[in-house]
């Protein structure tokens, strides 16, 4: 699924540059990101190791779950289309309106799922608020039940470590596992677009959380 998404459509002509596409989880900004974390390969190399491991599409069926917004549609639509011309797998869509999703995804705590939509945002400018807050296997924050020791243990290690270039490499090594795992998909960023008058001086755009200081 990861291989075969084609990321530079999906933000670029589909949503006409609105978002960036995404191979890994950490933003540039964040110390420790690792954009070489990245799979390597496309739809080819997807359907290999479909083959390798013995598995038909034709016998795949998963269900895609989403927030009911205009932009989630567009993505779920975009998804469903690219992994059943790809692939050759069905895609089934169940949209979730906007006012129950965080309950729902709460349920998945003990409720069977398949795959559903999901984001996240920095709170503060460290990778810990990405890997420690959501998949320690204590955290599991998206329910998504995912569990490795070894992750742990990186993630754990470089949350205490006072070595800065130390730290942002136990960062980098958290994400090319992570990645290779798969738990989740990255895919696409978000962007702040912002307009002001020329005369205008001395104001400071946060890069987090689209806060602006006056």
């Amino acid at each position: 699924l990861y291989l075969s998404l084609d990321r530079e459509t999906l933000a670029n002509d589909v949503f006409k540059g609105e978002f960036l596409p995404s191979y890994t989880l950490l933003p540039a900004d964040i110390p420790g990101n690792n954009p070489d974390a990245a799979l390597e390969g496309g739809t080819e190399e997807a359907l290999a190791l479909l083959a390798e491991a013995g598995i038909d599409p034709a016998s795949i069926s998963i269900e895609f779950a989403y927030r009911n917004t205009s932009v989630w549609t567009t993505v779920a639509q975009y998804l469903q289309a690219q992994w059943q011309e790809q692939l050759g797998i069905t895609v089934t869509l169940t949209p979730i309106e906007d006012s129950t999703y965080i309950d729902w995804r709460a349920a998945r705590d003990t409720t069977p799922f398949n795959t559903y939509s999901g984001t996240w945002g920095s709170d503060f400018a460290d990778a810990s608020n990405w890997f420690n807050q959501n998949w320690h296997s204590s955290a599991d924050h998206y329910r998504d039940h995912w569990e490795n020791a070894e992750f742990d243990a990186i993630i754990e290690a470089a949350a205490t470590n006072t070595n800065t270039e130390e730290r942002n490499q136990q960062w980098s090594e958290a994400e090319a596992l992570f990645i290779q795992e798969s738990p989740v998909i990255p895919f696409m960023r978000g962007q702040a677009f912002r307009m002001l008058k020329p005369w205008v001086k001395d104001l400071f755009f946060q890069p987090l959380l689209s806060l602006v200081h006056l």
